[in-house]
């Protein structure tokens, strides 16, 4: 079972107020209830989905232009929006915050086409629908920014570590927060992955987001008073720094022999982890829902959306090499 590591690549203050953990969950009981009336109600009648089956598979099928370098990283395996990659791997970073292996863009991840169809089709059913996760994106904005002050205030007085010990502590005073952890400890700087809940349109909070906030102002520095054009710049460089970390830890992880998968989802795992999803892919006596059951069970851990776009994208063809050596 391997880990899975979610990416919302917004580097920098995201602005946010406080809000109680009642008000959180009375829009998960809002939600959740009217989820229950149209599921209970027979005088509602039967939810028809947005997407029927017979037009998944035009959805999921993507189509790479990959290009494969004549020398790399021969190690590690990288599968992206349901195909496999060949190595060698060229690992990039185009226009400072784009992420790309032998082409193909890793981050920031490229939305789906049935997400982008689902989408579509949902404000379509309802014109007047209001995205409920703006609020919490505005309170989670002003959240960070307020921890970063508080940050810059401390570092002075008590030391780096008591400042992010102050900043994390702040943070998860609030109901929509899950975590926060230290990602990278340098000198000039402190790398945090904050995740969080966020609600989004017409459903409760899901799977938890990360996001990622540097602070990287040393101990003897004075708390500074900076322009919003000096502070969008510093926001840039520390986002282009973080795509070079970013860029030597997939090539870290690739060198080591890991799994990268890309789909809705990043996800680093193990030599094992493949093996397992390479043997459901190429069992020819499972049926498309046995093979989806076995890709989102806790040994593998695909959500459906990122089982089936593996599934209507898969061809042999493009495994050999692996294929061979492990057969």
């Amino acid at each position: 079972m391997f880990k899975k590591i979610l990416i919302v690549l917004m580097i920098g203050c995201f602005l946010l107020g406080m809000a109680t953990k009642a008000e959180v969950e009375n829009v998960k009981e809002e939600v959740e209830s009217e989820v229950v009336k149209s599921e209970t109600n027979p005088e509602m009648g039967a939810q028809e989905p947005l997407i029927k089956p017979s037009e998944e598979p035009a959805l999921y099928k993507t189509s790479l232009n990959v290009q494969t370098p004549d020398e790399g990283i021969a190690t590690g395996h990288v599968i992206a929006y349901g195909h496999y990659i060949k190595p060698p791997y060229k690992v990039e970073i185009k226009n400072d915050t784009m992420l790309f292996v032998n082409g193909i863009q890793l981050l920031p991840i490229l939305p789906s086409k049935i997400k982008r169809e689902e989408a579509r089709r949902t404000r379509e059913k309802d014109k007047e629908a209001i995205d409920i996760s703006e609020p919490y994106r505005k309170r989670l904005r002003a959240l960070i920014n307020k921890g970063e002050k508080l940050y810059k205030e401390i570092t002075p007085k008590k030391g780096r570590e008591a400042a992010v010990k102050a900043f994390s502590e702040l943070l998860k005073e609030d109901s929509l927060m899950v975590d926060v952890k230290v990602v990278s400890r340098q000198k000039e700087y402190v790398l945090l992955e904050v995740q969080y809940y966020l609600p989004g349109l017409f459903m409760p909070p899901g799977d938890p987001l990360g996001e990622l906030v540097e602070l990287s102002m040393s101990s003897s520095e004075p708390a500074p008073t900076i322009s919003n054009e000096e502070r969008n710049e510093k926001r840039l460089k520390n986002k282009k720094r973080s795509f070079v970390n970013l860029r030597e830890g997939t090539e870290a992880d690739l060198k080591e022999g890991k799994v990268i998968i890309i789909s809705g989802s990043w996800f680093v795992g193990f030599e094992m982890d493949f093996l397992r999803i390479v043997r459901v892919l190429r069992d020819t006596n499972q049926t498309f829902n046995q093979k989806l059951e076995k890709l989102c069970s806790r040994d593998i851990g695909f959500i459906e959306n990122e089982a089936k776009e593996l599934l209507y994208n898969y061809n042999p063809d493009e495994w050999p090499e692996f294929e061979k050596e492990n057969e």
